[in-house]
This record gives C-alpha cells, structure tokens and sequence, in this order.
C-alpha cells in the first residue's frame, strides 16, 4: 500500500501542479478584463462540463502511456475548480485596491503578487482546496486502468481476485492518507490566509 501511495502521488502532483498553473495563468487575465472574458468564458464553460471520467478512452488512445493518460485527466480536472475561483475572486477584487496600486504607479508583477493574489487569495484557495480533493477521485478512477501500481489499482486488484478484506484495507488506508494531506493542505492555508481568520 506504501508502495501504492507513492505511485499515486508520482500521477496526482505533475498533473494537479500543471492544472493549477493552467488555471491561474488562464483565470487572472479572464477576472481583469472584461472583454476576454466575455468571450473566452463561453468556451471555458462548454469544455469543463464534459465529465473528465468520459475522456479516458481518449486519453487512453492519445498517449502513449497510461501514466500521462492518467496525468491528463488529473490535469483536466483540477484545472475548472481553480479557475472559476480565480476569475470571482480576482473580480471580486475591491476596486480602491486597483486603483492605489495605480496611484503608486505599482504595476505588472509587482501588481500582480502584491496586490491581485493577495487579494483574491481566499477564493483562489478554496478551488485549489476543492480541486485537489477532486482531483485525488479522478486519480482513484484512472488508476483502475494499465497501471501496476497505484492505491486505486490497489483496491481493484484484491477485488478482481475476491479478496475483500484487502479491498476494505486499501478503503481504509485511501481514506486515511486523503484525509492526512487535506489537514496538512488546511493547516497551509490558514496559515497564508493569516490576516483574514479572526
């Protein structure tokens, strides 16, 4: 199961790492401008509703391993939760905000460190946090396919062979290590979001 755990998380991190760079590089111009959003939003909405679960026999198909086929679709997935957060939160922005940072003739990346993600933060987290959560499902799922190793491919080898009490341990130890990296994920962004908890 150790030995699981550590297969996994080789599919989740690049996949999941690469989908919320995606998704903030995509999300922040998206929340500033309200031309391209416009007009990118449409697109945006109509590709993250396709379940990523549908996918797989296209990623299957256009990759040459299951391992990046599977990395796909982490990457599809985590990609809508922290995007949609990004745009509300960057345009949800307090607009004095903006234009103090003008005043002092803050701009470009110093614009965009000190004062956007600052300030859309909170939302910002909060897909990251629903993203990852998401993303460690679909990680279950495409581990249940091609690969010899996996906490998914875990649980549905001992159950292809009927041997449920495995099946349960590996429920069990799933269970366990999601639940471990989401408090080590929370303590995190309590701990950048500081200035905001009472």
């Amino acid at each position: 199961m150790f030995i699981g755990m550590l297969h996994s998380f080789r599919l989740l991190l690049p996949g999941f790492l690469l989908g919320t760079l995606f998704a903030l590089i995509l999300g922040v111009p998206m929340g500033l401008s309200r031309v391209f959003r416009n007009n990118i939003h449409p697109i945006v909405y109509s590709v993250s509703v396709i379940p990523p679960l549908l996918l797989a026999p296209f990623a299957i198909h256009f990759f040459a391993s299951f391992a990046r086929a599977s990395m796909f679709l982490i990457f599809y997935f985590a990609i809508w939760p922290t995007l949609f957060a990004t745009i509300n939160g960057v345009m949800t922005i307090d607009k004095r905000y903006l234009d103090n940072a003008a005043t002092l003739e803050i701009s470009g990346v110093k614009r965009l460190f000190h004062v956007i993600f600052p300030s859309a933060m909170p939302s910002i987290l909060a897909g990251f946090v629903t993203a990852f959560r998401g993303s460690f499902i679909v990680l279950v799922y495409a581990e249940m396919f091609g690969v010899k190793y996996g906490m998914g491919y875990f649980v549905q080898y001992y159950s292809t062979l009927g041997r449920f009490e495995n099946v349960m341990s590996g429920f069990i130890f799933l269970v366990i290590v999601l639940v471990i990296v989401m408090q080590i994920i929370e303590r995190v962004k309590n701990r950048i979001l500081k200035w905001t908890i009472n």
